[in-house]
C-alpha cells in the first residue's frame, strides 16, 4: 500500500536559488554540508535541475485508482453547460436555494458509480456519499454528494448518462472509485518546480517514510562549498503500479512498473562521478543504502540524485522515492538527551508489581524501575480509548483541543504534533506501532521521519534498537514505541504467572481463543452471562498478558541502558487507558470513566533525577511538556500539562472525556463522573462537538444501546479517601462540591481554547480506510462499541 500525506505546494522563497538551478549551478552554495544533516533539512538548497512531465492532467492526478474498476473521469471546469429550464422528464426535484444553478457535463460515466465504491472532488473539497435525495429523486437511482457547506451536490446516473451538478458556480470535478491519494504529478514546462513540492509521507510495505517523490527521468542537485561527512545514508523505493492516462482517463495497467534505476553524481570541478548506482524493482520496500563519498570529503561538489525509468518506462508512471539523505561521518555527542516514549496500550497500572500487584507480572520492569526510574503512583489519562488518548499524548492537547475520538477528525500537522517539534528543532524522529489505531491513516505518522506500523501483537523492537545503532548523525534521538501486547485478544499462556486466581480453571473459555468476537462483545452486549470460575480466568489471561509484555520490556530496557551509555536520555512508560474488568458490570474500555480504564502506569527515567516514587497527581497530559522541557523547548500556553521537571503542586484538577458522552473531574480525593445531559453550563456544552456519523461502518454508541453494561446516566461524586475503587455515590450528601467541580471544569475549558489553526483541519472518511486498518478495527471491537 502507498500514500501520501501531502500535496503538491506553490512556488516559495527559493524560486530565484532554483531559477539559476534549472539552468545549471556550478558555482558553491556558500555552506558546509555537515555530518548528520540531512537533504530535508536544507530543501531551500536543493535544486530541481531536471523532472520529467507526466501525460496525467492536473484535476486527476492528486488520486490515482487503487482498486477495481481503475478508471478516472475528468470533467473540467469549462465543459460544464447551464440549464436554465429543467425539464420534467429529468425527474429532478430541487430543493435547494434559488440562486444554485443545475450544470450538466457532456461527460459520459464509462464505469458504474455506487455508495460504496466512489468518491467526488469539487475543487480542492473531496466529497463523500450521502446517500440518495429523500423526496428529491424519483424512480431513477441517482446518487448524490454534498460537501456540507457550500450548497453543492453531483448526481450521476447509469453509466450512459451524463453527470449534473447543482451548484452557483460550475465545478471542477473528478469522479473514481474508493482510493487513497497513490501518485502525483509534475509539468514543468516553462515553469520551475520547487524542491519542497516534491516532499510527501510515503508508505511502502507498512513503512511511513518522509520522502523525496521523483517521476523518472529526474536530476535534484545539493551544492556545497566543503563536504564534511564520508558517506549519505539513503532509502529509496518504487511505487508499485504502472500508470498511463487515455483520453482523460487514468487507467492503473494490469502490470508492475518495471522499476526505477537511482544512481548518486558527484560533480567536483569539470568532472562528474558516478558513485553508486541500482536499478529497484517494485514491490521490494524501502531499501537502505550507504553511499561512499569518503574521496570527496572536505572538497566544495555538487551531489545528484538522479532517477532513470525502467527499460519499458515512461514519465507517467515510473516513480522513484529517496528517503533519509542523511550525511555520514564523525559527529561529536548530541548536547539535548536522547527521548525514548513506550506507549503501552491499555496497561492497568494495578497490574504491575511496582504499582502494588502481588501476583509476578512484571517482575522486569519492578527491578528496573526500582534501579532507574521514577515511579508516580496517582496518573490519569484524558480519555477512554486509544484514538483520542494518543493523540493527547503525541500533541499535549486535550480531546476538546484536538478532537480525535470524533470522527473524521485525525491528527494533522496543524496540531504541531510533539514529533513535529521536535524534528524541526534537530531530532531524528522515528516511531514503531502495532495498534489498529496508532498508525498513519489516522495521522500519527506527522513529525517523524519513518514510521513502521504493524498490525501484529509482536513488537520488533530490535529492528528500532538497530536503527539507533546506525543512526549515528549526532543528533539526539526521539524514538516512539507502542506495543498491543495487553490488549486482546489474549493468549492461552497463563502458566508463567505460577499459582494465583484462575490457575485450576478448566471450563470452556480455555478451549477458544479469548478475543472481542468470542467473549467480551457478547458480555458487554449482554447477550452473554459468565460465571466466577470464568471471570477469574479472564482476568488471569489479562495478567498472563502483561507478563508477556515484560518478558520482552527486560529485553528492551537492559538494551536501550546499553545503547545510550554513557549519554543523557528521557524514558517514559505510560499507557493510554486501562482495562475493566467485571468492577462496574462491564469489561474492556471506551464506555467508563471509572478509576481502572482512567488510572495508568507513569514510569519516568529522568537524566537528572534519582529513582523513587511520586505522589503529586500527574496526568498523561503532561508528557509533551516533559519531553519539551527537556528538549530545550518551550511548550505552548494552550497546552494544559506541565512539565514533570519542575515541582509538582499536591493540588491538582484533572478531567477526563468520554464522547458521547460524560465528563470526569477529579481533584483533592474527589471524582465527579457526570454525563452531557445534565450538564446545563454554556461553557462547557460549547466545547462539546457534534457527533459525526461514520457512515456504513458507524459504531453504536453505548447511550443509545441499551444492551450495553456498565453505562450509567446519572451524575456520581466519589470520595475517593474512602472509596477509591468508586464503589459508593455521595452525590445526595455533596452538592456543594459538585458545584464547585463543575466551575472548575468550565474555567479548565476556558483556560486551553482551542487553537485557531486546527479550525480548518482535514478530516477522513471512514469508507476511504485501508483494508487492514478496518479488519483490525473490527477484530478489536472498535466499529461495534
Amino acid at each position: 500500500m502507498l500514500g501520501f500525506r501531502s500535496r503538491i505546494t506553490p512556488l516559495s522563497v527559493a524560486l530565484v536559488v532554483l531559477m539559476l538551478a534549472s539552468c545549471g549551478r556550478d558555482e558553491p552554495s556558500g555552506f558546509v554540508l555537515h555530518a548528520g544533516d540531512s537533504w530535508f533539512d536544507l530543501l531551500d538548497e536543493v535544486a530541481v535541475l531536471d523532472i520529467a512531465p507526466t501525460n496525467l492532467s492536473d484535476d486527476v492526478s492528486a488520486l490515482v485508482a487503487s482498486d477495481s474498476p481503475e478508471r478516472w473521469i475528468d470533467v473540467p471546469r469549462d465543459s460544464w453547460r447551464r440549464i436554465r429550464d429543467v425539464p420534467d422528464e429529468e425527474r429532478i426535484v430541487f430543493h435547494l436555494s434559488e440562486r444554485a444553478g443545475v450544470w450538466r457535463s457532456p461527460a459520459k460515466l464509462h464505469f458504474p458509480i455506487t455508495r460504496e465504491t466512489a468518491l467526488l472532488r469539487i475543487g480542492e473539497t473531496l466529497l463523500k456519499p450521502h446517500g440518495q435525495m429523500e423526496g428529491a429523486v424519483t424512480e431513477s437511482q441517482l446518487l448524490h454528494w454534498w460537501d456540507g457547506e457550500s450548497e453543492c451536490f453531483v448526481l450521476t446516473g447509469t453509466p450512459d448518462e451524463p453527470l449534473m451538478a447543482i451548484a452557483h458556480e460550475p465545478p471542477s470535478l473528478a469522479v473514481a472509485p474508493k482510493v487513497s491519494p497513490t501518485v502525483a504529478q509534475y509539468d514543468v514546462g516553462e515553469d520551475i518546480i520547487e524542491a519542497g513540492q516534491l516532499e510527501r509521507h510515503v508508505e511502502l510495505e507498512l513503512v511511513h517514510r518522509r520522502a523525496l517523490l521523483a517521476p523518472a527521468p529526474s536530476r535534484l542537485a545539493l551544492t556545497v562549498d566543503h563536504l564534511a561527512g564520508n558517506a549519505l545514508e539513503l532509502a529509496v523505493g518504487v511505487v508499485d503500479h504502472a500508470f498511463a492516462a487515455d483520453d482523460g482517463i487514468v487507467l492503473k495497467r494490469e502490470q508492475l512498473s518495471d522499476g526505477v534505476t537511482f544512481a548518486v553524481d558527484v560533480r567536483a570541478g569539470e568532472s562528474t562521478t558516478r558513485v553508486w548506482s541500482e536499478h529497484v524493482l517494485p514491490g521490494a520496500g524501502w531499501q537502505e543504502r550507504l553511499v561512499d563519498l569518503s574521496s570527496f570529503q572536505g572538497r566544495a561538489v555538487t551531489l545528484e540524485l538522479v532517477t532513470e525509468p525502467g527499460p519499458d518506462g515512461e514519465a507517467s508512471f515510473d516513480y522513484g522515492l529517496w528517503s533519509e539523505l542523511r550525511l555520514r561521518g564523525k559527529t561529536s555527542a548530541p548536547d539535548r538527551p536522547h527521548i525514548v516514549l513506550l506507549h503501552l496500550d491499555t496497561l492497568r497500572s494495578d497490574r504491575l508489581g511496582c504499582y502494588g500487584c502481588e501476583l509476578p507480572t512484571s517482575p522486569n520492569l519492578d527491578a528496573w524501575a526500582a534501579e532507574r526510574a521514577v515511579v508516580f503512583e496517582d496518573a490519569t489519562v484524558d480519555a477512554s480509548f486509544t484514538l483520542p488518548s494518543t493523540g493527547s499524548l503525541l500533541s499535549g492537547l486535550t480531546q476538546h483541543q484536538h478532537l480525535l475520538g470524533i470522527h473524521p477528525y485525525i491528527l494533522t500537522y496543524a496540531h504541531e504534533p510533539l514529533a513535529l517539534r521536535l524534528r524541526e528543532s534537530g531530532y531524528e524522529t522515528l516511531a514503531m506501532s502495532e495498534g489498529v489505531y496508532v498508525n498513519p491513516s489516522f495521522g500519527f505518522a506527522s513529525g517523524f521521519d519513518v514510521f513502521d506500523w504493524r498490525t501484529r501483537q509482536d513488537p520488533d523492537w530490535a529492528q528500532a534498537l538497530e536503527w539507533l545503532d546506525t543512526a549515528r548523525s549526532g543528533r539526539p534521538v526521539f524514538l516512539f514505541l507502542q506495543t498491543f501486547l495487553a490488549h486482546h485478544p489474549f493468549e492461552g499462556d497463563d502458566e508463567r504467572l505460577g499459582p494465583g486466581p484462575g490457575d485450576d480453571y478448566e471450563g470452556w473459555m480455555r478451549d477458544i481463543d479469548v478475543s472481542w468476537q468470542t467473549v467480551i462483545g457478547p458480555y458487554v452486549m449482554g447477550r452473554m452471562e459468565l460465571e466466577d470460575a470464568d471471570r477469574e480466568y479472564f482476568k488471569r489471561l489479562y495478567d498472563a498478558g502483561v507478563r508477556r509484555l515484560d518478558d520482552r520490556l527486560g529485553w528492551l530496557l537492559a538494551a536501550l541502558e546499553e545503547r545510550f551509555a554513557g549519554e543523557d536520555f528521557l524514558f517514559i512508560i505510560t499507557s493510554d487507558h486501562g482495562d475493566e474488568h467485571f468492577e462496574h458490570g462491564s469489561l474492556d474500555h471506551g464506555h467508563s470513566l471509572h478509576g481502572e480504564v482512567t488510572r495508568v502506569p507513569m514510569i519516568v527515567r529522568f537524566p537528572d533525577r534519582d529513582a523513587g516514587r511520586d505522589m503529586h497527581p500527574v496526568s498523561i497530559l503532561d508528557v509533551a511538556p516533559t519531553i519539551l522541557d527537556y528538549a530545550g523547548l518551550t511548550a505552548p500556553a494552550h497546552l494544559p500539562g506541565r512539565s514533570m521537571r519542575a515541582a509538582l503542586p499536591a493540588s491538582r484538577l484533572r478531567v477526563a472525556r468520554r464522547y458521547e458522552g460524560e465528563w470526569a473531574v477529579q481533584r483533592d480525593g474527589w471524582k465527579l463522573i457526570i454525563p452531557d445531559e445534565l450538564i446545563d453550563d454554556p461553557r462547557i456544552l460549547a466545547v462539546i462537538p457534534e457527533q459525526i456519523d461514520w457512515g456504513s461502518e458507524a459504531p453504536t454508541s453505548p447511550e443509545r444501546q441499551l444492551g450495553h453494561r456498565g453505562v450509567h446516566v446519572e451524575a456520581r461524586l466519589y470520595d475517593l479517601s474512602n472509596d477509591p475503587g468508586e464503589f459508593t455515590n455521595v452525590i445526595d450528601a455533596h452538592a456543594p462540591r459538585v458545584a464547585e467541580l463543575l466551575g472548575a471544569l468550565a474555567a479548565y475549558l476556558e483556560r486551553t481554547p482551542r487553537p485557531e489553526r486546527l479550525e480548518e483541519m482535514p478530516g477522513i472518511d471512514m469508507n476511504t480506510l485501508d483494508a487492514a486498518t478496518l479488519e483490525g478495527l473490527r477484530e478489536m471491537g472498535y466499529l461495534d462499541k
